[in-house]
């Protein structure tokens, strides 16, 4: 249940899914995605042992922002050796027009793709994105399996 709507959340393979409790920590998600609104930037991490709900949380958060445009990744075990993985996953949710000048975050494993220049790219691209639909919130799920280089460019 998202608590900001009343209804029922429905998790990746369609399934309704039941949100109950963590009132505390969506009510502060809401106030860092409100002063996000506000022109801030916020880094949020989700925490805490596999399988307590930090995915379903995340979905349920960014399920309840209006006017925020989502970059979705998914960190995978099987894609840990692949550079730059994470940051194409997020480009996927991206209108290719917008992406096209900045062409190493199409191949951020590519050749001269150092995170610096991948990381100036993606900033170059998220104020493009904040300027013409409002903010932005990357969520990346399970980013302890992220690939080396993407860490170091989030990490920046």
């Amino acid at each position: 249940m998202n608590a900001a709507t009343g209804t029922a959340d429905r998790n990746r393979g369609g399934q309704v899914e039941v949100f109950a409790g963590r009132f505390q920590e969506s009510a502060r998600l809401a106030e860092c995605a409100a002063e996000a609104r506000d022109g801030k930037a916020w880094l949020t991490v989700i925490e805490g042992e596999a399988g307590i709900g930090k995915s379903a949380l995340a979905r349920q958060l960014t399920g309840a922002l209006p006017n925020f445009t989502i970059l979705r990744a998914t960190g995978d075990a099987s894609e840990t050796e692949l550079p730059g993985g994470v940051i194409e996953q997020l480009m996927r949710h991206v209108d290719p027009a917008l992406v096209a000048p900045h062409p190493l975050l199409t191949r951020p494993g590519g050749p001269g793709a150092t995170p610096h220049a991948v990381g100036g790219q993606l900033l170059l691209l998220l104020g493009v994105l904040q300027e013409a639909v409002g903010p932005v919130a990357l969520v990346i799920d399970d980013v302890h399996w992220a690939d080396p280089s993407s860490l170091v460019l989030l990490d920046g």
